[in-house]
This record gives C-alpha cells, structure tokens and sequence, in this order.
C-alpha cells in the first residue's frame, strides 16, 4: 500500500532525479530524538523514500546513524562503507585515510591516496544519493568523493515533508531558467554589493570563480543540489569580502534581537548581540579561525519557498540573499572545516561589476530585475 509521502516522492525521483528503471539508489537519514516531530515525519518520509525508490529503480538501500550534531561535519563510516563498498572502505580504514577525513586532518598527498582508492569503487557507488539528515552533507569531503564517482546527489537537511507542498510543487524548468541566469551574470563579475534596508551592506570579490546553479535537476552524472533548490552561489574569494551583514533571523526560529556581523578581509570579526546564537558564533570563531571564513553568497530563486524559519527552504526564497561562514571547499573555495551556518537577508539588493565597469542589477528591494 502507497505511503502518506508516495505521490510526492515519486515526482522527486522522477522530476529532479530523472531516475530509470536500471538505476540504484542509496537513501540516508540520522534518528530523531521522540520528541522531534518534524524529524520524525522526515525519518519515515526517509524509509518510504528507499521504499518508492526501490521500485521505480533496480534497487535501494536505507542507512540509519546517530546525528554528527553540526552542518558540514563528515557522516559516520556506515555511510562510507554503503556508498563505495567494503573494500574501498577497508582500505581506508587500514590505512586510517577515514579517520583523518572524518576529523577534517587529512593532507592533500593523503587525499590523492585517498582519490586513487576510490577510484576503483566506481561500480559500487549508487547512481541516486538522497541526504535526509537533519545536518548538512553538502559541504563534505563525503558529498564531493561520492559525485566523482559520479552519483547524482541530493542533499535535504533540515527537511520537513510539508515541504512538498510548497517550494517542492514549483515548475523546475522557470526555476532552472531563472537560477542558470543569476550564476551566469555572478560568473562573468568581478565585485559583487550586497545590501537590505536593515542595515546589511557587502562588497564580495569573485576572483574570476564561477557560481554554481542550484536548479533542482540533478539529472547528469555527479550533479549535486539541495532540495528544495532555487539559489544561484558562489565562494567569494577568501580574504576580500568586507562591510556587515544584519541577521534578524537564526537558521531555525526568529532572533529576539538582530545579530551585527562584522566583516574585514573575508572574516567575521565581531558578533554584535548576545543570546545563545551569538554564544556559539564566538565559540565556533574561538575554536577554529577557519570557521570565521566568509563562505559563501548565494541568491535564493524558487517562487514556491516562503518559510523563514527553515534555512534549508528560506536560503531559496526569491528576493533573499544569503551569507555563510565556514567551509567552501566542496564548491570552488579553499577552506576546509567541520563547520557551515547561512544566514538569510531579506528585501535585498544585489549588483554586480564587470571587469569592464559595466554594472547590472539582479534584485533590487527584494523584486527580481533580471
């Protein structure tokens, strides 16, 4: 009997992944605690997930583990050894190349090993990676091995199913226009100004990167996007970005007080406010100077996405921009570390500069002028 989320999963597969018949797909989720509702509901929505996957393709698999408790932290070895298979993972293991990526502590000589090691694994790895934790994979060392393998890879943190209602229900195609054309104007800029009427103003420098286009058609091999998708991003150039960024909202719940981020040199210098937001900032920034890198800008694109309580859904909500600090390794950056928080701005205004000088508008007070 067809599950509560069946239909919606079926578009997902169907949709977004393009999934066919001879294809094989690995579904992953962490265990919520019982008093998480919403993590429930994106448990069994996970399970089902493997369930309709398993029959429109040639097979599924559902791994469980217990949270990694941060964005951006390598999942567990369970999920290595299901994605590229018991001997990739054993060689790993003996030579403890595993442990050095889960600790974010491996060289770059060490990760051509580890390269070379899964290299071989290729057939193991599964065409369909669907990422239904609560905690982010996208910026791992996980993620970017399992895409040049070649898996077409879905990353859903912070999932809730009600999504599918919503920023889920959208034509893909206009979302994908509209997406490809921001990162096409991103990548040909020089200087990106970023700013909002409650007071957040930012001047990022591409240093000639091209921003990626999260469009939601994750249907050639080794795509990667969130879901729901709809941001066109990009890893500012480390040491540049300057000025201040004003977050009136946590990823998850609305800030009693707005928090002052100041900016210099591609760094978050100062956390202006107090509360247990700020608290952790400070802490992440004490832990590592890494983690106070300025990571990454992106501009939200979907039409269906409106919550602003929900990072995963309100980073896509057309008009905001968003700002993270952090890793950008895995998307054109160079910082490597176990941590990746966005903040979303809302009613923002976004020009960018040629090299020429020419300037043009992508959003201006929160309406798309593209």
């Amino acid at each position: 009997m067809a599950g509560k989320y069946h239909q919606a999963l079926e578009k997902l597969f169907r949709e977004n992944f393009g999934l066919r018949s001879r294809e094989r797909v690995l579904v992953f989720a962490d265990r919520p605690r019982a008093s998480d509702r919403v993590g429930q509901r994106r448990y069994r929505c996970a399970r089902e997930a493997a369930e309709v996957a398993d029959v429109l393709g040639r097979g599924a698999v559902f791994v469980d583990f217990e949270s990694t408790g941060t964005h951006g932290a390598e999942p567990p070895e369970i999920l290595w050894k299901e994605c590229f298979g018991e001997e990739a993972w054993s060689l790993l293991n003996r030579s403890e190349l595993l442990k050095k990526i889960i600790g974010k502590k491996i060289s770059r000589p060490e990760l051509t090993e580890v390269r070379r090691i899964l290299h071989g694994a290729g057939a193991a790895v599964p065409d369909v990676i669907v990422g239904l934790a609560f905690h982010s994979t996208s910026h791992t060392r996980f993620r970017s091995f399992a895409c040049a393998a070649g898996a077409r890879y879905g990353s859903m943190p912070l999932f809730d199913p009600v999504m599918f209602d919503g920023p889920m229900a959208v034509d893909w195609k206009g979302v994908a226009r509209r997406t490809r054309k921001a990162a096409e104007l991103i990548s040909r800029s020089r200087r990106i100004v970023a700013s909002a009427p409650n007071g957040t103003y930012l001047r990022f420098d591409t240093g000639g990167r091209k921003a990626a286009s999260d469009d939601g058609l994750l249907h050639r091999p080794g795509s990667f996007g969130n879901l729901p998708a709809g941001e066109a991003y990009l890893a500012p150039y480390e040491g540049r970005t300057q000025g201040v960024l004003v977050a009136e909202w946590s990823p998850l719940a609305r800030l009693k007080k707005p928090l002052v981020f100041w900016i210099r040199d591609g760094l978050l210098h100062e956390v202006e406010g107090t509360g247990e937001h700020a608290d952790l900032l400070r802490r992440k920034m004490w832990e590592n100077p890494d983690n106070a890198n300025v990571a990454e800008l992106g501009i939200g694109t979907n039409p269906g996405a409106s919550r602003p309580d929900n990072i995963l859904e309100s980073e896509k909500i057309l008009g905001t921009i968003h700002v993270a600090f952090g890793d950008n390794h895995a998307f054109g950056g160079k910082v490597s570390t176990p941590f990746h928080q966005d903040y979303v701005v809302f009613q923002a205004s976004v020009r960018v500069e040629a090299s020429d000088g020419r300037r043009r508008n992508i959003l201006r007070g929160g309406e798309w002028v593209l």
